[in-house]
């Protein structure tokens, strides 16, 4: 019933408002479908504005279908699609879904919500969201990179204890997803490090975890061992292939690290054929020693102090190759 100037007041007053009342709540979905384009539109662009802010909108699935007939104004909203899903406890209409994700838009959207995802780096944000509807979009292996990327930066915040199991879950879906094409090395690599600081940061059985790194490495042709195969897949990334060293040996002093592929992986023979890539070179172990990057000095103190519990357990023949190079 309202004039213009009185819709786009009311739509200004809300826009600086903390919390969206309920009795304005019934007023914005009258904007929303109103006939004059410009209050509608104010309407969508209030809603990004609150959605933008994080900000819960109570009937958003009602809001959202009343732009349907404003097809500008719903990919106004694109960006923000994830932030919807996340809001909505059912799936999107489909006639909804089609425009919000509308294939030329489909990867930027993604793309911009994943950004944003990476600047927060909250795994509490990621458990609260409809993650799972990620999962129907992550097709592209530039966005799959981008996930893995960001799960694992997610996971390694040192206040990260413990692992929402929704979180789990859709790391073992996702890689599924991924198993269905080809996977190029550098996203094998970023995968298998997602994995093994899932199983750092959880205390329960990680059997599905290291069945799911055994598939992934059954995707790439094999070296002699899993053992071979696994530092050949980390050898020109120095700085990954330490850090899953490092994972690995974390994993093994807490009795938490399996078999993959039927093959124990202690950290002598992990160490023993890091050796054999670098050359036995003394040299380069003082390289990495000195660079500015302290993980291969935090990795080399953890291993010898396993190394000189666990002296009498190593066979002479690895224990002397080893001896033969640190010493």
């Amino acid at each position: 019933k309202d004039g213009r100037e009185e819709c786009l007041a009311f739509l200004y007053r809300l826009k600086h408002e903390t919390k969206i009342e309920e009795e304005d709540e019934q007023r914005l979905l009258l904007c929303l479908s109103s006939n004059d384009r410009l209050v509608s539109f104010g309407a969508s662009e209030l809603l990004s504005h609150v959605l933008d802010r994080s900000q819960k909108i109570p009937d958003l699935a009602k809001a959202l279908s009343l732009l349907i007939p404003h097809r500008c104004h719903l990919i106004y909203l694109q960006r923000h699609a994830y932030h919807v899903l996340g809001q909505l406890e059912a799936s999107l209409p489909h006639e909804l879904e089609a425009v919000m994700f509308e294939q030329d838009h489909q990867r930027d959207c993604i793309l911009e919500f994943l950004s944003y995802l990476g600047n927060i780096i909250d795994l509490q944000i990621l458990s609260e969201l409809n993650i799972e509807c990620l999962l129907i979009w992550a097709n592209d292996v530039f966005i799959q990179q981008k996930l893995v990327d960001l799960l694992r930066d997610a996971l390694s915040d040192e206040e990260v204890d413990d692992v929402d199991a929704r979180i789990q879950d859709f790391i073992l879906q996702l890689f599924q997803k991924m198993l269905r094409s080809p996977i190029n090395h550098q996203l094998l690599r970023s995968s298998i490090l997602l994995l093994l600081t899932l199983c750092v940061k959880t205390a329960q059985d990680n059997a599905d975890a290291f069945s799911m790194m055994a598939r992934l490495l059954g995707s790439i042709p094999a070296e002699s061992t899993p053992t071979d195969t696994l530092i050949s897949l980390f050898a020109d990334q120095d700085d990954l292939l330490v850090a899953m060293m490092h994972q690995l040996l974390t994993l093994h002093v807490r009795n938490q690290l399996l078999p993959i592929m039927g093959t124990d992986l202690c950290p002598d023979i992990i160490l023993i054929e890091f050796l054999k890539l670098i050359g036995n070179d003394h040299l380069v172990i003082i390289d990495f020693l000195i660079s500015d990057d302290a993980t291969f000095l935090e990795y080399l103190m953890a291993f010898l102090k396993w190394f000189q519990k666990n002296s009498t357990t190593i066979s002479p023949m690895n224990a002397h190759q080893i001896s033969s190079v640190l010493h």
